[in-house]
């Protein structure tokens, strides 16, 4: 799919008269699992939370089910409405309430799997890697960035065509959906006292890693997590 021609143009963004035509995307999953419903954090006050954020660099691996359950219960969708697109209320706002940023999740001792948080059904999926040679590069690259960050790692995935379906000039709508999700997550570390750093970089080799060459997909953001030492 090709973006429309307006996407990266300096205009403010603007809400199209007719909305562009939008195909779904098809995830290359190999196993969908159903994780434990995700429980909240206890013990943690809001302006805890606001005071306690910070960037922490030296962490260890989380066991999966909590990481998970951090990442189901920051971004999973609630109240959700309309079809093609859908709709939902999340905890972090989204222009026109799509939601187009996706969070991919690289575990395992290797870093070696790429995993997806379901947000409508909740659940999570392994994803089939077409090209292993983009998710070493962005390994290596993060490394590099992180040596001490030995957890696991997100990266934010945007589905730009389906921002760009509903408003024109549709770039910094997409940009702007990424940090406040970026930052959303960032507050539930915290309130789960987890370590959480976000990376100077987009990591866009997930999406090479995944699907090939396709303009559809941007990656906005890289942030480690896990457990702090």
């Amino acid at each position: 799919m090709s973006l429309p021609t307006d996407f990266d143009d300096c205009q403010d963004p603007q809400p199209r008269s007719q909305p562009l035509p939008l195909q779904p995307v098809v995830w290359p999953v190999r196993i969908e699992l159903r994780p434990r419903d995700a429980v909240a954090p206890r013990g943690m006050d809001f302006l805890d939370v606001l005071e306690r954020r910070r960037s922490i660099r030296d962490m260890c691996p989380a066991p999966l089910r909590e990481t998970v359950n951090l990442l189901v219960y920051g971004h999973a969708q609630r109240s959700p409405w309309g079809t093609n697109p859908r709709r939902s209320a999340r905890f972090s706002h989204s222009a026109g309430a799509l939601h187009p940023v996706e969070v991919l999740l690289v575990s395992g001792s290797r870093r070696n799997r790429i995993l997806r948080i379901e947000p409508a059904e909740r659940t999570l999926q392994l994803l089939r890697i077409a090209d292993q040679a983009p998710l070493n590069a962005l390994n290596a690259k993060l490394a590099e960035m992180l040596p001490n960050a030995r957890g696991d790692y997100i990266v934010l995935l945007a589905d730009r065509s389906l921002t760009a379906s509903q408003y024109s000039s549709a770039r910094n709508l997409v940009w702007r959906d990424a940090g406040a999700l970026m930052q959303t997550l960032h507050f539930c570390a915290t309130a789960f006292r987890m370590a959480f750093c976000p990376a100077g970089i987009d990591g866009s080799e997930i999406r090479d890693a995944v699907f090939g060459a396709d303009d559809r997909f941007e990656g906005v953001g890289v942030a480690a997590l896990g457990r702090p030492i």
